[in-house]
C-alpha cells in the first residue's frame, strides 16, 4: 500500500520550469551569482529590496527562457520572460505568510513584467 501524505498546514506552488533568479534590487543573478543581463526597461519598476523567484517564459519553455536570459543580446525577447517571485530574502525573520503578502505588495500595475507565485 502506498503511503499518503496529508498537506495540511503546508504551503505550496506550482514546481515552475525557468531559471531561478535572485533580484538584489538593481539586478537578477543566478543561484551560482552569475549576474543576467536584464534590459533596463524589464527592471524598471521592481523594488529596491531583495527578492528570490524565477524568471519564466511558459510551461515547456525553459530552453527559450534560459537562452534568453543569458544571452546579452536578447533584447526585445525579454518582453517574454516574467519574474515570479516567491520570496522576499530581507524579511527572512518575518514569518513566511507575512513575506508572501509583503511581496504581492511590492508588485503590481508598476511592474507588468513581475507576479507574485501563487502559492495555496
Amino acid at each position: 500500500p502506498k503511503k499518503t501524505r496529508n498537506p495540511s498546514g503546508w504551503w505550496i506552488s506550482e514546481k515552475l520550469d525557468g531559471v531561478r533568479a535572485y533580484w538584489d534590487g538593481a539586478n537578477f543573478y543566478t543561484r551560482n551569482g552569475n549576474q543576467l543581463p536584464a534590459p533596463d526597461w524589464f527592471k524598471a519598476g521592481l523594488p529596491r529590496t531583495a527578492l528570490d523567484g524565477e524568471l519564466w517564459c511558459g510551461r515547456r519553455q525553459f530552453r527559450r527562457c534560459l537562452s534568453i536570459v543569458r544571452n546579452r543580446s536578447s533584447g526585445d525577447l525579454w518582453k517574454f520572460v516574467t519574474y515570479l517571485i516567491f520570496d522576499a530574502p530581507s524579511m527572512k525573520t518575518t514569518p513566511y505568510e507575512q513575506r508572501v503578502e509583503a511581496v504581492r505588495g511590492l508588485v503590481g500595475a508598476s511592474t507588468p513584467h513581475a507576479a507574485a507565485v501563487g502559492i495555496i
